[in-house]
C-alpha cells in the first residue's frame, strides 16, 4: 500500500564517481533528496525505529524495511481504522502502520533461519546505514549484532532503539511508549494537577517518547554519516527512549534544576509565561499566547483594556506569573464578554496570537 521510491536518475563527474541528478516520479521530474545516495536497511518495527527509517526515505534515502514472514511488522495489526483498497474496502494493513513507513520498500526475512540470517548480512553489506529496535542482545545471538556487522562493512552507520539503552541496568528490559511516558516525567507534567475534577497523570495524545527517539535517531545518523564521510568510518549509535524522554522535558528540566522544585501538572497553563493559555468566550474557546510584553501590551489595546498593560502587577512577564491567578480572572471576565469570532479577528490586528480551539481536521482546512 506504501509508495515505491521514484527512480532515480544519475550522472558520472570523472573523479567523483555518481552524482544524483534528479528523481522521476509518476512521470515528474523532481528533485533528489540529499540522501538519495543513501542505501537504509530498516529492522525496526512498531514507531520509534520505524519514524527514524520513514525521515531518511522522506530525505532521499532508499529504505528497505524488512519484516517477519506472515505478520509483517506489528503495527500492521494496530486497527481499525484500516487503509482501504481501490473499492473502498478494508485491506490488512492498519492507519497506523503507514504513519512510519511511507516511501519504503518492504521484504520478509526469517531471521531465525540461517539463511535469512544470510541475506540481512549481505544486505548490511551493502548499506550504509541499519536501523534495529530489538532488544538488547537479541541480534548477537544470529550474529547480526553491530560487532557482527562491522567486520564485512566498516563503513556501516548501526542504529540500535532501545528502551534503555546498551548500558545499564534496565538494557535488557523493553520499553514502550505509555511507561517511558511516565518513568521520563511527561505525565507528571501533564494532566491538570490532582487536586481538580479530572486531575491526575495523563499521557500525551500521541507517543511521543516513540517519535522523538525516532527523531534523535534521524539526527544521529545523518551526524554519523558526515563523520563517516570525513572518516570513512561508520559507528554504533545507541539511542533510548527514556534518554529521550528526559531530554524532551526540555525547560521543565532545567526549571527543576534552577530551583530544586520538581514541575507539576497546571493543566493547559504554561510555568513560564503568562498569558499562555485557553479562555472559555460567549460561544466557545480561544487561546492567548502572549510570548513576550510587547505582545500582551499589543493585545490589551486590541482587547480594549489598555489598563493592564500598565498595571505594575502585569507589567512583566514575571510579575504576570507571580500574580497568574488575577491576571486570568481578569481577562477571563474580558473574553465572556466577546464570541470566539472576535479573538480570531484580534490576531490578524498586531497584537499577541489568539486563535481559535479546534479539533484535528481542522487544522489541515485552515492550511488550504
Amino acid at each position: 500500500m506504501l509508495r515505491q521510491p521514484p527512480a532515480i536518475v544519475a550522472f558520472r563527474v570523472a573523479g567523483t564517481g555518481f552524482r544524483i541528478k534528479y528523481r522521476v516520479s509518476n512521470g515528474r521530474k523532481l528533485m533528489a533528496g540529499p540522501l538519495s545516495h543513501i542505501r537504509v536497511l530498516d529492522l525496526s518495527r512498531v514507531l520509534a525505529g520505524p519514524w527514524a527509517g520513514q525521515n531518511l526515505a522522506d530525505l532521499g534515502a532508499e529504505v528497505i524495511k524488512v519484516e517477519r514472514p506472515g505478520s509483517g511488522d506489528d503495527s500492521r495489526a494496530f486497527g481499525p481504522p484500516w487503509v482501504k483498497d481501490k473499492n473502498g474496502r478494508d485491506t490488512k494493513d492498519s492507519a497506523y502502520y503507514t504513519s512510519a513507513n511511507r516511501g519504503k520498500k518492504s521484504i520478509t526475512v526469517d531471521i531465525s533461519k540461517p539463511e535469512g540470517q544470510k541475506l540481512v548480512r549481505e544486505l548490511a553489506r551493502i548499506s550504509d546505514v541499519l536501523v534495529e529496535n530489538y532488544k538488547f542482545g537479541d541480534l548477537a545471538r544470529y550474529r547480526l549484532a553491530y560487532d557482527d556487522l562491522a567486520k564485512i562493512n566498516p563503513r556501516l552507520v548501526y542504529c540500535s532503539v532501545t528502551g534503555f539503552g546498551q548500558t545499564g541496568p534496565y538494557r535488557e528490559r523493553p520499553g514502550y511508549d505509555f511507561m517511558i511516558q511516565g518513568m521520563g516525567g511527561m505525565m507528571s507534567v501533564t494532566g491538570e494537577p490532582d487536586d481538580v475534577p479530572g486531575g491526575g497523570p495523563q499521557r500525551a495524545g500521541v507517543p511521543v517518547a516513540d517519535i522523538i527517539t525516532g527523531m534523535y535517531a534521524s539526527i544521529a545518523i545523518c551526524a554519523a554519516l558526515a563523520h563517516r564521510a570525513e572518516s570513512g568510518a561508520g559507528q554504533h549509535l545507541d539511542l533510548a527512549l527514556l534518554d529521550s524522554q528526559i531530554a524532551l522535558l526540555a525547560y521543565q528540566n532545567t526549571n527543576y534544576f534552577s530551583t530544586g522544585s520538581p514541575p507539576k501538572r497546571i493543566g493547559n497553563l504554561h510555568p513560564n509565561i503568562v498569558p499562555y493559555q485557553p479562555f472559555r468566550t460567549r460561544d466557545g474557546r480561544v487561546i492567548l499566547a502572549c510570548g513576550n510584553d510587547n505582545l500582551y501590551r499589543k493585545f490589551c489595546e486590541a482587547a480594549g483594556a489598555p489598563e493592564l498593560a500598565d498595571d505594575p502587577r502585569f507589567a512583566s512577564n514575571g510579575k504576570r506569573v507571580e500574580n497568574r491567578a488575577e491576571m486570568t480572572r481578569l481577562l477571563q471576565t474580558i473574553f465572556l464578554k466577546k464570541p470566539r469570532t472576535n479573538g480570531l479577528s484580534c490576531s490578524t490586528r498586531p497584537a499577541s496570537r489568539t486563535g481559535r480551539s479546534t479539533t484535528s481536521p481542522r487544522s489541515s482546512r485552515s492550511r488550504r
